[in-house]
């Protein structure tokens, strides 16, 4: 890497350009019970990039532990610092202008990049989701409703359900080459096969056992996630050629079908999660026995 390093040092030079070296920071993954790496990495100076633990790229913050826990924190206070400044601001408890205050002003900033940091615990997922908890319980008609169902009557998604909605149509224009593949060594990481059972699916890479938290963290990266989450849709969805308003509205259609309740306390879930695989799966279960029976 410093071989790289001298490689664009030397091109700024021949471009008559200048990098800002006291920007330069080093982020270093590796894993928790590996050796530490005392390589130091260095500048045209001469001087050693100092290495963090924490670094804010573009707005996100990464750590040197893959998880996004800093990054979460830092949404879930911004929600509600804006969310406390709109409930002051404004008077109204309409739910129009409520709704349309909150799409502007709050949602931007609780899904910024959450194709990249969806890695949530469920702690996480209640901590995020109660920002919009606790905007949605000031709206006029939803007071003596409890979350869920004021989410019915308002017509809006949990904030799992949209990351998760998001993640789907990010997965789809890939497949349709609207946005570029996520490349590794020059192969496509999101690739599909066809079957006549099943139809069009988005292959799941294999997963290799390893220690307990990098097997989550894998598991829920857009590369295993987001596959996994296209492929619950149904076949008559995935093998028809949309565009992508025709999309989202086939997408919206089939989430309407299945339970939106997010993992909050003393909320009693019947599936195990409020994901859309696993709401997908518990529909699917109850249609079978209701069919048996």
């Amino acid at each position: 890497m410093q071989e790289d390093l001298k490689s664009m040092f030397k091109w700024a030079k021949n471009n008559s350009m200048e990098f800002n070296t006291s920007k330069f920071e080093m982020l270093r993954y590796r894993h928790p019970k590996a050796d530490v790496i005392s390589y130091e990495y260095r500048t045209p100076e001469n001087e050693t990039i100092s290495c963090h633990m924490n670094i804010k790229d573009l707005g996100i913050i990464m750590s040197n532990d893959a998880r996004f826990e800093l990054q979460i924190d830092e949404i879930v206070s911004n929600a509600r610092q804006r969310i406390r400044w709109i409930l002051r601001t404004f008077k109204t408890r309409e739910p129009d202008a409520m709704l349309t205050l909150y799409r502007a002003m709050v949602l931007p900033i609780i899904e910024y990049r959450s194709q990249l940091w969806n890695l949530v615990t469920f702690g996480q997922i209640r901590e995020i989701e109660g920002s919009q908890r606790t905007f949605t319980s000031k709206i006029h008609g939803t007071n003596a409703m409890d979350y869920w169902q004021g989410l019915k009557h308002l017509k809006l998604y949990s904030l799992e359900r949209r990351r998760e909605r998001c993640i789907i149509i990010y997965i789809w224009k890939i497949i349709n080459d609207i946005v570029p593949n996520l490349t590794y060594n020059g192969e496509n990481l999101i690739t599909t096969h066809y079957n006549s059972r099943n139809g069009t699916l988005c292959r799941v890479p294999p997963i290799k056992r390893t220690w307990r938290r990098i097997q989550t963290q894998i598991e829920g990266s857009i590369i295993v996630n987001g596959p996994r989450l296209y492929n619950c849709l149904p076949q008559s969805i995935r093998d028809t050629k949309h565009t992508l308003t025709s999309f989202k509205k086939a997408l919206d259609k089939f989430l309407a079908t299945i339970p939106d309740q997010p993992c909050l306390p003393h909320y009693h879930q019947v599936a195990e999660g409020n994901s859309i695989r696993q709401q997908a799966t518990e529909t699917q279960r109850r249609h079978t026995s209701v069919a048996g029976d």
